[in-house]
């Protein structure tokens, strides 16, 4: 089965891995995503931004594969952990062993390869000056708030997409691509500022002796934006269980949900003002935000209304404000802990890494939300695009349109009805590849997509009472709870507070989740993944990169999570 996107890897740099992308990226892309928003700007500013930290030069870039820091591999986006070790490798202090856990990738099972040419001491005493100057010496987050700024400007601006021409709305989508590229490149700079901080936090913390509360140094940090509209939502869910005639709306059930809210009148005011402003704010979240076919908050008010059903049942739990003020608590006690372990003469540097690590944590999840706010403006534009052929009979639903490349969008606006069975086949083809469950690590030659797992094949495997399931630290702390296989934030059927959250893969669209219950479990992820940032923000333990937990783990199992140590006992299947 051939695709569109499908594409080799190179054989220079053939190391490529699902962490952490698998969180923005747990679906196939589109053509129209890879072409014209995430993928080409994505890895465009990826590049920019390591010959910009001096790590390399644009030389290093292998011309004979478009994508390079990012692999495009059976229709699923990876990262390519051949160069990013090569930066861990040049970068003083750092290792590939180190970045490796902030991937969740087995430095055993995949070990780092090194070459002769990989080792750069003159690189190296650049990226030091960079070090010095823009990671531990300027620990504020002044251009990102910037960017961050010029695009709430840009959303506020959004014209009545509905009165453009078909030509205005292909070159608006364009538009956006100069943007996202800075975009990008600034979340690549600000990631490679986390990575090396937390690493340096995790090497400091063993030193001293206090390697198993390290992470409880960066939690807690504040201000991180992917809380946010957690809380929003906590509120709505406070202003529904105030409503005992709104509180009847919700247990009639999510179908209809708004439209009898806004029948209520007075009765309901409240709590629809609270969702209206959620929804200006952030209606860019949802599940794989980054990918521009995805529903989100703006286009589908039942997945934040699912979010504030299952808020509003889960109350002792839905504390936000009081959580993440706990584990500010818990992070100054714990930096206090490791630095008065420390001989003095690292005891300044203690404090700088721990500053840094903390201001990055925080601009990391900035950059990827600034990004996805631009993406909606992108995806809002093309869905117009995709609406109006739809209603002309050109396509048989309004989100073909992003089976599209970015070259084809004028010859589709010139005579779209010569696309239409094209652009049938292309979903088809696309539609499919949901089935497949990409392989988390590859080396060399993509294997076959016939020889890749299958969803609709996977089969639960039988765990014994008392089996310890080794993934990776997220988030600290020991918690006991019922499992809960979760597939969608907005699909829950159960999850108290006192259960578990087991999940392939989490994304900001899932955080509302983290209040109601008591632990998460993810198959994929690494140390500053979203999952683990937000985990450690709320106080929730948090165990990632633990292979095949939603088939190992029997849902409605007892477990204990131990996000110290990243384990999960099965205590009663």
């Amino acid at each position: 089965m051939d695709w569109i996107l499908d594409f080799d890897p190179s054989p220079r740099f053939p190391v490529h891995t699902r962490g952490n992308v698998s969180e923005v990226f747990p679906d196939p892309i589109t053509p129209l995503n890879a072409t014209t928003g995430f993928l080409q700007n994505f890895e465009d500013g990826y590049r920019d931004a390591f010959v910009a930290s001096k790590v390399w030069g644009p030389d290093i870039y292998d011309g004979e594969v478009r994508f390079a820091l990012l692999g495009l591999l059976g229709g699923y986006v990876y990262i390519n952990m051949s160069y990013l070790r090569v930066f861990a490798v040049r970068v003083p202090g750092y290792t590939p062993e180190l970045l490796d856990l902030s991937y969740g990738v087995d430095s055993k099972a995949f070990p780092y390869v090194e070459e002769d040419w990989h080792v750069d001491p003159e690189r190296t005493a650049e990226v030091q000056q960079w070090l010095d100057k823009e990671v531990l010496g300027d620990v504020g987050l002044g251009d990102l708030d910037a960017d961050r700024q010029k695009v709430l400007e840009t959303r506020a601006a959004r014209p009545d997409l509905t009165a453009l021409t078909d030509t205005e709305l292909v070159d608006r989508i364009r538009s956006f691509n100069p943007e996202l590229r800075h975009l990008f490149r600034q979340h690549a700079l600000v990631t490679s500022k986390t990575g090396f901080t937390l690493g340096a936090v995790m090497a400091l913390a063993a030193q001293a002796g206090h390697s198993d509360i390290a992470f409880e140094v960066v939690g807690g940090v504040g201000e991180v934006d992917s809380t946010g509209p957690t809380v929003a939502l906590a509120d709505v869910a406070a202003a529904v269980r105030r409503s005992p005639a709104v509180v009847a709306a919700f247990d009639e059930g999510l179908d209809g949900l708004h439209e009898r809210l806004q029948q209520l009148g007075s009765e309901a005011a409240e709590v629809l003002a609270a969702l209206d402003a959620v929804r200006a704010d952030w209606g860019f979240r949802g599940q794989g935000e980054w990918e521009l076919r995805c529903e989100t908050w703006e286009t589908d008010v039942r997945l934040p209304l699912a979010l504030v059903d299952r808020l509003r049942r889960g109350a002792v739990q839905a504390d936000a404000r009081g959580r993440m003020a706990a584990s500010g608590e818990t992070r100054d006690a714990a930096a206090s802990k490791v630095r008065d372990s420390l001989a003095e003469a690292d005891v300044a540097g203690w404090d700088a890494t721990v500053a840094a690590a903390r201001t990055w944590v925080r601009g990391r999840e900035r950059t990827r939300t600034t990004a996805a706010m631009l993406l909606h403006e992108q995806r809002m534009t093309a869905r117009e695009l995709g609406r109006r052929a739809h209603e002309a009979g050109h396509l048989e639903a309004p989100l073909q349109v992003f089976q599209l490349l970015e070259s084809e969008l004028d010859e589709f606006v010139a005579d779209p009805s010569a696309w239409t069975s094209l652009i049938a086949q292309r979903e088809k083809i696309y539609l499919s590849l949901y089935d497949y469950i990409p392989p988390f690590m590859v080396t060399g030659d993509v294997p076959d997509r016939e020889t890749w797992q299958r969803v609709s094949d996977r089969a639960q495997v039988a765990t014994r009472d008392d089996a310890v399931l080794r993934g990776a630290a997220g988030s600290p702390g020991v918690v006991r709870g019922r499992a809960r296989i979760i597939s969608s934030p907005t699909e829950v059927d159960e999850l108290d507070a006192e259960d578990i959250l087991v999940a392939a893969t989490t994304d900001p669209a899932w955080t509302p989740l983290f209040l109601t219950s008591a632990g998460v479990v993810t198959e994929v992820g690494g140390i500053f993944s979203h999952g683990p940032i937000v985990c450690r923000e709320l106080g929730t333990p948090c165990v990632v990169a633990l292979e095949d937990a939603t088939r190992k783990i029997p849902d409605g199992a007892l477990i204990e999570v131990d996000g110290t140590a990243g384990t999960v006992t099965v205590l009663e299947g």
